[in-house]
């Protein structure tokens, strides 16, 4: 889910300072970090990647997703910041906690009885969802929404497309009463005395 490395380090201007700056990468976002004697700050925090830092040891808590290579991302993480401690001339040592995570997605079950499947799939067609589902899942690879952020992505898109659509039913339907009023009008064979009415 999350590649974190350390693409470069820069020491402060003034040399008396303990101080040094990291960037961490994951995907297309970039995260700086401050290390200091006490503690690793990142200003932008995530919860499935977390870093504490005490004068014996750094520990990484890291959330993966299964199917991921755990064995690689931890080499990376701790080629790297070994590297980082050896400019630091520090005694840390580094300590890694890996939780495995899996995506939990209730699944609708529809039977196997193929006059409710073409309901059901019509039901999509005719309510727009399927439209609307397709058109959302382009703006998420487009814009390349993070994951985490995909469900309340979706949410959020779904409830603007339905206050459109109901909006747009609402206009239609006072335009069609409004079309049907004047053909009305047009078609009546005695168009004074409907003047006679609206003047009285």
């Amino acid at each position: 889910m999350y590649k974190i490395s350390i693409l470069s380090v820069t020491f402060p201007n003034n040399k008396n300072k303990q101080d040094i700056y990291c960037k961490l990468s994951e995907g297309d976002q970039v995260y700086q970090t401050k290390v200091d004697m006490d503690t690793i700050t990142i200003a932008k925090w995530d919860q499935n990647f977390n870093v504490k830092q005490t004068q014996s040891e750094i520990t990484f808590s890291i959330h993966l997703w299964k199917g991921e290579n755990k064995d690689q991302l931890i080499t990376e993480i701790k080629t790297k910041w070994e590297q980082l401690l050896t400019m630091l001339n520090t005694t840390q040592t580094l300590k890694f906690n890996i939780c495995e995570m899996s995506l939990m997605i209730e699944e609708v079950t529809i039977p196997s009885n193929e006059a409710q499947i073409k309901q059901f799939q019509k039901y999509l067609s005719d309510t727009g969802l399927e439209q609307s589902f397709k058109l959302i899942f382009a703006e998420i690879l487009s814009k390349k929404i993070d994951r985490s952020e995909v469900f309340t992505y979706t949410a959020l898109r779904l409830r603007q497309i339905g206050e459109d659509l109901k909006m747009f039913l609402t206009n239609n339907h006072k335009m069609s009463q409004l079309l049907n009023n004047i053909s009305e009008v047009q078609q009546d064979d005695e168009p004074d005395q409907f003047l006679e009415s609206q003047d009285q």
